[in-house]
């Protein structure tokens, strides 16, 4: 089965925010707070952790 270009198979994972990731964003979850990284998707160092109330996409709108 051959992978669809551009999908983040990560985005499978339970300990990735699915609103986040599909905003583009790392989305990586801090399972012990439940707090998001809201950093760009692939981005370098360390993730940023929020709280999931706080993240709104690029344009605005409430995530989730």
């Amino acid at each position: 089965m051959q992978q669809a270009l551009g999908q983040r198979l990560e985005i499978h994972n339970a300990s990735v925010d699915k609103s986040a990731a599909d905003s583009h964003l790392c989305g990586m979850l801090h399972l012990a707070s439940g707090r998001v990284c809201l950093l760009p998707e692939r981005h370098r160092g360390p993730c940023e952790f929020a709280e999931p109330n706080l993240m709104a996409t690029p344009f605005g709108q409430p995530l989730g």
